[in-house]
């Protein structure tokens, strides 16, 4: 915990702890007598929430935490991870900068107006809507449950490093200008436009629905961490492209890769090209090269 003042904590089995919050992250911890559920109330100014288990601080292994955060005002940093149960609408919490939350919890609401947003990770059951338009301070985006509804335009998020949308999403815009991601994965129905062809720091690149990016035949000689590579969505690559991909896996196969298992350059979309010529050969050297002994050779689909 962080916050300010006295923060009064009623663990709900009797017990009553009262702490002095500051700027610092603190462990506020208790032990029942007795496994069960038990009504936490938090009475203060807390800032920073955060139910993972902090062991650095004295804290331990994350718990099982439920509880509406509605009415959690003052908070900036929230992170939940676990078996936790969390609820409660983020509408009105428009002090948070990072969000992260991971396990059972069903948070809901609208983003729309957290424009100090930095930091955004949720999956699972969680319903979050609203336009990330105005959230020109993320720098991370994760949002994968099948039941978010986020919109809005990507474009003027030039900060982002980690891109990551799924489900009902529909996100748009170009990320032509958001040259320092490292991951991204757009699906579902987000429409998603630009060029990557001045990225250098991909490592990760997974796109399909109806998506219109390019750049795709000059991406791989740029980014020699790339390791996964699918390209679906509404952009069609001629042999002469398909081929430029290939060469540029090839042309950086030697580079250190980061410790995945996956090593995927799939072009099978729809309308792509075959590979011809040097291409033929780029991919049959590809699928037969280790990168590192442990992850084996590549694996490499085309049509």
């Amino acid at each position: 915990m962080k916050g300010s003042g006295s923060l009064q904590v009623n663990w709900g089995d009797g017990a009553t702890q009262t702490y002095t919050l500051s700027g610092s992250a603190q462990a506020v911890t208790h032990t029942f007598g007795s496994a069960g559920n038990y009504g936490v109330t938090l009475i203060g100014n807390v800032t920073d929430f955060n139910s993972c288990g902090q062991g650095g601080i004295g804290g331990g292994a994350a718990t099982s935490f439920g509880g509406d955060i509605s009415t959690m005002t003052g908070l900036t940093s929230f992170t939940a991870s676990g078996s936790n149960t969390l609820s409660g609408s983020v509408t009105n919490l428009t002090r948070l900068t990072f969000i992260n939350l991971a396990g059972n919890g069903t948070l809901s609401g609208s983003i729309t107006n957290l424009t100090g947003l930095t930091y955004l990770y949720v999956q699972n059951a969680c319903t979050l809507s609203g336009s990330i338009t105005n959230l020109t301070g993320l720098t991370y985006l994760y949002v994968v449950g099948p039941s978010d509804t986020l919109s809005g335009s990507v474009t003027n998020l030039t900060g982002l490093t980690c891109l990551v949308v799924q489900g009902t999403n529909t996100l748009s815009g170009s990320i032509t200008n958001i040259a320092g991601l490292t991951e991204v994965v757009v699906t579902g129905s987000n429409t998603i436009s630009g060029s990557i062809a001045g990225f250098a720091n991909l490592f990760y690149f997974y796109v399909t629905g109806s998506n219109t990016i390019t750049g795709w035949e000059t991406v791989a000689v740029n980014c020699p961490a790339l390791c996964d590579f699918y390209q679906r969505g509404n952009t069609v690559l001629t042999s002469a492209q398909v081929n430029a991909v290939l060469a540029g896996f090839r042309a950086n196969s030697g580079t250190s890769h980061p410790a995945m298992t996956t090593r995927l350059i799939d072009l099978k979309n729809t309308g792509n090209g075959v590979p011809t010529g040097q291409g033929i050969t780029d991919k049959s050297y590809l699928q037969s090269y280790h990168t590192l002994p442990e992850n084996g050779p590549w694996t490499v689909n085309t049509n």
